[in-house]
């Protein structure tokens, strides 16, 4: 081996190589807080041990729709945690905004189209959003106080 083809150990593009003591092994990732990804796991595998459907594309489905709505809320409320705010009123405007739409497609006169209901829903979330907001930027008012109140 020449040194010319070889280059030494730690060195790569120019960058060092990280020292073994810098990896994360499996079990250390664990011990960081990422308990619930095995648990997560352990649990699905024991679940598609135990019955048939856990993983049909039917319930997987299933599972999906039911998590969606979820997820959607807790990306909104991740982008109001990461400006160090807080809104506590997120469920609420939700349940408002499902009521609103529930209540114009089966509770008017003839109803109106679905595609109107959800955004006549968006309308009203956007609206006590605005509302919030205004409040906290102009009255100067804590977002704590101002969300557990319009809770």
């Amino acid at each position: 081996m020449t040194s010319a083809t070889t280059a030494p150990r730690g060195k790569r593009a120019g960058r060092p190589e990280p020292a073994d003591s810098e990896i994360l092994k499996l079990g250390q990732l664990f011990n960081k807080g990422f308990g619930g990804v095995g648990m997560l796991l352990i649990l699905g595998f024991a679940l598609s041990l135990s019955t048939d459907v856990f993983l049909t594309g039917t319930n997987l489905d299933n599972l999906g729709r039911q998590v969606s709505i979820y997820a959607i809320l807790a990306v909104a409320q991740l982008m109001v945690i990461l400006t160090a705010g807080i809104d506590l009123s997120v469920g609420a405007v939700v349940g408002l905004s499902g009521v609103v739409a529930a209540k114009v497609v089966f509770e008017t006169a003839g109803g109106i189209h679905v595609v109107w209901a959800v955004l006549l829903a968006l309308g009203v979330g956007g609206l006590v959003g605005l509302i919030i907001g205004l409040v906290v930027s102009v009255v100067k008012l804590p977002p704590f106080i101002v969300t557990l109140g319009m809770m």
